[in-house]
C-alpha cells in the first residue's frame, strides 16, 4: 500500500502520515507545494501520475520492504 502526503497540508500534516505509513508498512508519498486538496490544485495530475504508477511499480514487491519518495 501506499500514503500521499501534501507539503502544506495543516488537516493531515506530513509527519503524521509519515508514521502512519511506518506503523502499517506502508510506502510513503511526499507532495512537495501541495495543500490538503491536492486534486483541486491545477497540478494535481503529477501526484495523480505518481499514484497511478504504484501497483504497476510494486505489486508483487515481497511484503515489509517500503520506499520513500518525494513528489
Amino acid at each position: 500500500m501506499s500514503s500521499v502526503a501534501a507539503a502544506f497540508d495543516m488537516l493531515t500534516p506530513p509527519a503524521e502520515v509519515r508514521r502512519l505509513a511506518g506503523l502499517l508498512g506502508m510506502d510513503y508519498r511526499h507532495a512537495r507545494g501541495f495543500g490538503h486538496g491536492v486534486m483541486l490544485d491545477r497540478n494535481w495530475e503529477s501526484v495523480a501520475r505518481e499514484v497511478q504508477a504504484w501497483p504497476a511499480v510494486h505489486v508483487g514487491r515481497p511484503a515489509g520492504e517500503r520506499v520513500a519518495v518525494a513528489l
